[in-house]
C-alpha cells in the first residue's frame, strides 16, 4: 500500500464497537493510502443513540496534552491533512483550533484541512448551540473544504435550503464567511423523493465559482457513520483529482457500501421488532471491512451536472 508523506490527524470520536465516529474514517483511509493518527474527543463504549453508552470525553487539559507531546518528539510536522469532525463541546471546539490548525500553521507547514461541521440532521441538533459561532467564525475561513449536511449548511448560511438554488444560495454565503469550497453531501428535495443530491461550489482565489450537483439513488433504510465516511473519502482525493471526479468517486464508494451493508444485514434487520433498539442499531452500522473492494474499485454510476442559474 502506498504510503502518503506523512500522517493524517483524524478528529473525529471514537467508538469501541460502533462503525461510526473514526472507525467510518480511518479505515477507509488507511485502504486508501493515508497513515492516520485519531486524536478521539470522546471514548464510548457505543454511541449515545444506544439506550444506554458510558465512557468519557477528552478535556481540552488533555488535548494541550497531548499534542505538547507530539512537538516535543518533532512529529507535528509530519501532518499533511487534517480532518475534524463531532467534537460537542465549545472548549474542546476551541483547543482544537489553537493547538492544532493554529499550531501547524505557525509551523509554516502545508496542509489540507478538511471541516466536517458536525451540528445535527434531521432538524435536530447534536451539539450544544454555543459551538456554532465558532464554526461559522472561526472554522469555516481556516477550513480547504467543508463538507455539511443541508441541515447543517442551513445552519452555517442562515438561509432555507428547499431545492438546488436555495442550496447554492446557501453555498454563496458559505464563501463569504470562508469557506473556500463546499461540498453538501445531501440533499432531499421535495418533488423528488426517489433520489438525493449532493450540491458543490468552489470559489478559489483568482478562479470562477464552479458549482455542480450529483443526482443519486435514495436507498431504503437507515444508516450510522455516513457522514464521517463521506468526508474521508473526498479528503482522499481532494489534493490529487478534480473536484467532480472527487465527487463522483465518493457517491460511487458510498452507494456501493451502503447497497453491501443492505446486502448483508438487510434482511435480518426486518426481522428484528422495533422494541429492540440496541440490536437494530447494531445491523445500521456500515459493513466497512466488507467492503473492501469497494473503497479500491468503486463502480461509477452518477455523473456531475453544472449548475447554472
Amino acid at each position: 500500500m502506498e504510503s502518503v508523506p506523512g500522517l493524517l490527524t483524524d478528529e473525529k470520536s471514537s467508538f469501541n464497537s460502533v462503525a461510526c465516529g473514526n472507525k467510518s474514517a480511518t479505515f477507509p483511509l488507511q485502504i486508501m493510502g493515508f497513515n492516520v493518527d485519531p486524536l478521539n474527543t470522546v471514548f464510548f463504549s457505543n454511541h449515545s443513540g444506544y439506550p444506554t453508552f458510558s465512557g468519557s470525553r477528552t478535556t481540552p487539559t488533555q488535548v494541550k496534552e497531548i499534542v505538547a507531546a507530539l512537538e516535543k518528539n518533532g512529529m507535528m510536522k509530519e501532518y499533511t491533512h487534517v480532518l475534524f469532525g463531532y467534537i460537542g463541546n465549545k472548549d474542546t471546539l476551541e483547543i482544537l483550533i489553537d493547538e492544532v490548525i493554529m499550531k501547524l500553521r505557525n509551523l509554516g507547514i502545508k496542509f489540507t484541512f478538511v471541516l466536517d461541521p458536525v451540528l445535527g440532521d434531521n432538524g435536530k441538533l447534536y451539539i450544544p448551540a454555543d459551538c456554532i459561532p465558532v464554526y461559522r467564525d472561526s472554522l469555516l475561513s481556516l477550513s480547504n473544504l467543508i463538507t455539511p449536511n443541508a441541515f447543517e449548511a442551513e445552519h452555517l448560511s442562515s438561509i432555507n435550503i428547499t431545492d438546488l438554488n436555495s442550496a447554492f444560495t446557501a453555498c454563496n454565503k458559505l464563501h463569504e464567511l470562508g469557506a473556500p469550497t463546499i461540498i453538501i453531501s445531501s440533499l432531499e428535495i421535495e418533488s423528488d423523493n426517489e433520489n438525493l443530491y449532493l450540491v458543490a461550489s468552489t470559489s478559489l482565489e483568482n478562479t470562477d465559482t464552479k458549482r455542480f450537483y450529483i443526482r443519486f439513488a435514495k436507498l431504503a433504510g437507515e444508516f450510522t457513520g455516513t457522514g464521517d465516511l463521506f468526508s474521508a473519502l473526498v479528503l482522499a482525493k481532494f489534493d490529487t483529482h478534480e473536484l467532480t471526479e472527487n465527487c463522483e468517486f465518493a457517491v460511487a464508494v458510498m452507494q456501493g457500501v451502503l447497497r453491501r451493508t443492505l446486502e448483508l444485514k438487510g434482511e435480518q434487520l426486518a426481522r428484528i421488532p422495533a422494541e429492540n433498539l440496541a440490536e437494530r442499531l447494531k445491523l445500521k452500522e456500515l459493513a466497512l471491512v466488507e467492503s473492501k473492494d469497494i473503497f479500491e474499485s468503486p463502480t461509477i454510476i452518477y455523473r456531475s451536472t453544472p449548475f447554472n442559474s
